[in-house]
């Protein structure tokens, strides 16, 4: 067990959620999102993520951990990313080797998310320019549960008198 005064930074297998101490590790370390590009740098919106697996034997140690903004976390599960370390910088690569992350863009822009395979593809949908008008939307979700509200109580009322 690996300790920095009274805090420990290698727990190996004892536990798979990094500890406060080693979360403040990682953030001296990583300075926010591992993810080249990425700014993200509020505590809050980080997680620590194993490089290898805990399911699959990974250790809750700070070498063996990375942090991860909500957005790129999600990304590495759900497109089944391997993450790994070469030269101290964070490396992603897909199912099928293909690599996924680049430390720096041509025109010195933010490292691309994920890999598109297909240029022809759309990075996503494209929208009318507006924005969400957050009132509306809640007001529209809110109004259909008190429209079902009403009609399941208008036929549970109908149910009663036919059996009335």
């Amino acid at each position: 067990m690996l300790v920095d005064g009274a805090r420990v930074l290698a727990c190996g297998r004892t536990r798979r959620r990094a500890s406060a101490a080693q979360r403040r590790a990682l953030l001296v370390r990583d300075g926010g999102c591992a993810r080249p590009g990425c700014s993200e740098d509020r505590p809050e919106r980080l997680h620590a993520h194993h490089l290898r697996h805990w399911l699959h034997g990974g250790r809750t140690d700070v070498d063996d951990l990375v942090l991860l903004c909500d957005r790129d976390h999600g990304a590495v599960h759900d497109l089944d990313l391997t993450l790994h370390r070469r030269a101290g910088r964070l490396v992603a690569h897909a199912v099928d080797g293909t690599p996924v992350w680049q430390d720096e863009q041509a025109d010195g822009g933010p490292a691309p998310l994920v890999h598109v395979a297909d240029p022809s593809l759309p990075l996503g949908w494209p929208a009318n320019g507006e924005r969400l008008d957050l009132r509306y939307a809640i007001g529209v979700l809110l109004d259909n549960r008190e429209v079902l509200r009403r009609h399941l109580q208008e036929e549970a009322a109908g149910r009663l008198r036919l059996a009335g």
